[in-house]
């Protein structure tokens, strides 16, 4: 009697273990990818949400210094002055709080929250006030410089607070 060896079809070990590796390393590198562009993407929200509260306070902040008679700097906040209206920019740590008082009574509030690691600065030199929020780039673009944006400059004098441009200011090669 005559035995056949009858053939199946099939993979050996070897070639399974290398299907094996081979699907697991791009299964990785793909995971590793998409968690890269998930940070990526929420980074840029955060940074699109900043803009817009920067915006948003910067437009407010010049609105109310353009109505505002006085201004006056304390502390850590900045007061303006209106004929009817005081209205307080008050910094805490993480937030920027405007409210506005109205015989002694708080009338309205808003809040302009910052990005991590932002900084806050008043600089007042002679008549001019300069409002500075300073924050660092994302650890994500490598970058150590601080990202700075000068919301407004105004002048304090007798007639209602302006908005100074940088071409209004005098120049220090003209001195």
């Amino acid at each position: 009697m005559r035995t056949t060896c009858i053939r199946r079809a099939g993979v050996s070990l070897i070639e399974l273990m290398v299907a094996m590796t081979i699907a697991s390393t791009m299964v990785t590198i793909t995971t590793t990818w998409v968690i890269r562009v998930f940070g990526v993407h929420r980074q840029a929200r955060l940074n699109v949400a900043w803009q817009q509260t920067a915006l948003r306070l910067d437009r407010d902040l010049r609105d109310d210094v353009r109505r505002s008679e006085r201004m006056k700097v304390e502390d850590s906040a900045l007061l303006l002055q209106s004929k009817d209206v005081r209205t307080r920019y008050q910094f805490h740590g993480d937030v920027v709080r405007r409210e506005f008082h109205r015989n002694d009574t708080i009338t309205k509030r808003d809040a302009y929250p910052l990005p991590q690691n932002a900084t806050v600065a008043i600089d007042v030199t002679r008549d001019v006030a300069t409002f500075t929020i300073q924050r660092r780039h994302s650890q994500m673009s490598g970058e150590t410089e601080p990202e700075s944006r000068t919301l407004f400059r105004c002048v304090q004098t007798s007639v209602p607070a302006r908005r100074v441009d940088s071409s209004d200011l005098p120049r220090e090669d003209a001195v």
